[in-house]
């Protein structure tokens, strides 16, 4: 009974406007008051369960994993080397390892939302993505000879918005995503993969993007882009546009 209270309430608390700072509150032992306190541990259960929802709780379910494991991984500390706080940062290896798990065709597992997750864990605990981000980006790179590339045309979408994701968050790590974003731009399979990709390539700065997204800046093709918590209805060239404001003036 525990269980399902637990997952009603994240439900409802995902529904609300300010359903960010509200969780993040509660997943702060030292803030949170101790009868509201949320162990991050025990709430991913749940969040992993909504990422197979529709909708804007699914979106915010994978925000919610990235800030779940940032905070079981610990904050690092000044001057600290890659390893983990006190080696809490194991505990996000493992729920990385369970996304990437869930990717491999082997697993038999349904892995929607599963690149989403992934992109946020990476987004919000640097460590994380420096160990992880090459991984993430070979899911959308079908030039890596036995890499990870998605063939599932859904699924990769979730990956492109990943992959661009962290350009967003981490473009100093982020700069071999380039190519494989380039090559998305051309994404025949599924319409919205482009405009997910002139995303991430405005936020890389990416110059040799320019011709390929001037191309695509009148495209009324539909995007539905998750975007600071919200969804936005937009297109691929609104998206390309503002990717192309981005590289400013030739």
């Amino acid at each position: 009974m525990a269980g399902r209270r637990l997952k009603a309430e994240l439900k409802t608390l995902l529904q609300q406007d300010d359903w960010f700072e509200r969780l993040h509150a509660r997943l702060d032992a030292s803030a949170a008051p101790e009868g509201e306190r949320l162990a991050p541990a025990a709430v991913l259960g749940s969040l992993f369960s909504f990422l197979l929802l529709d909708g804007v709780v699914r979106w915010r379910a994978a925000t919610a994993v990235g800030m779940a494991v940032a905070v079981l991984c610990g904050t690092p500390r000044k001057g600290e080397a890659s390893g983990g706080v006190s080696g809490k940062v194991e505990a996000g290896r493992d729920i990385l390892r369970r996304l990437m798990w869930n990717l491999n065709e082997e697993s038999g597992n349904v892995a929607w939302g599963a690149p989403e997750a992934m992109a946020e864990c990476l987004a919000q605990h640097p460590w994380l993505a420096e160990e992880y981000h090459n991984i993430l980006i070979s899911y959308i790179d079908n030039t890596i000879h036995h890499g990870l590339w998605l063939d599932l045309p859904l699924l990769r979408r979730g990956a492109v918005w990943g992959v661009s994701r962290l350009c967003c968050a981490r473009p100093d790590l982020m700069a071999r995503a380039g190519r494989p974003l380039m090559a998305a731009l051309q994404d025949c399979e599924d319409p919205e993969i482009p405009g997910l990709a002139a995303w991430g390539l405005g936020c890389l700065r990416w110059q040799e993007a320019r011709p390929a997204l001037t191309a695509l800046a009148s495209s009324p093709v539909p995007v539905t882009w998750y975007h600071d918590g919200e969804i936005v209805q937009t297109t691929v060239g609104t998206l390309a546009g503002q990717a192309l404001a981005a590289l400013g003036d030739a």
